[in-house]
């Protein structure tokens, strides 16, 4: 979660830049008293983007960061390898691109209702939540070799 905070801190302040997202915060100092020493930034950079289009964007980035992550790993993400599990399919040999994603997207379908697709993991005889119903996957234990 900490390598994917700051990958989108920084994918932020680039789209801040150019305009896509409002980020928060603007790095402009003008006047007619500009500060010795300070550089004058003055971004008028603007890409008139419809709110939808953004929101879609901001929901896409954690689905493609999983997806990817998981999918180039093999069912890896940086907390699972330390933790020692691993996500599989239980239809397929080997983990698709499309069940990465079909599971990163049904994280947004666990933290429905208060994040009771979640909480199906201490329900669920097979420790299974939402995501992983939804994407046919299972986390398992990985051995030390």
């Amino acid at each position: 979660m900490v390598l994917l905070i700051v990958i989108l801190y920084v994918i932020g302040i680039i789209l801040d830049y150019f305009g896509l997202i409002n980020f928060g915060f603007s790095i402009q100092v003008s006047s007619d008293k500009a500060i010795e020493g300070l550089p004058l930034v003055n971004n008028n950079t603007h890409i008139d983007v419809p709110e939808y289009l953004r929101i879609i964007f901001k929901l896409l980035i954690p689905v493609l960061y999983f997806g990817l992550i998981t999918c180039l790993t093999n069912g890896y993400t940086f907390g699972k390898r330390i933790l020692r599990t691993r996500i599989v399919s239980t239809n397929h040999k080997h983990l698709t691109l499309w069940h990465s994603i079909e599971r990163a997207l049904g994280y947004y379908a666990s933290s429905l209702e208060f994040g009771f697709g979640f909480l199906q993991y201490f329900i669920d005889f097979n420790r299974r939540t939402v995501h992983d119903r939804i994407a046919e996957t299972i986390v398992i234990k990985v051995k030390k070799t």
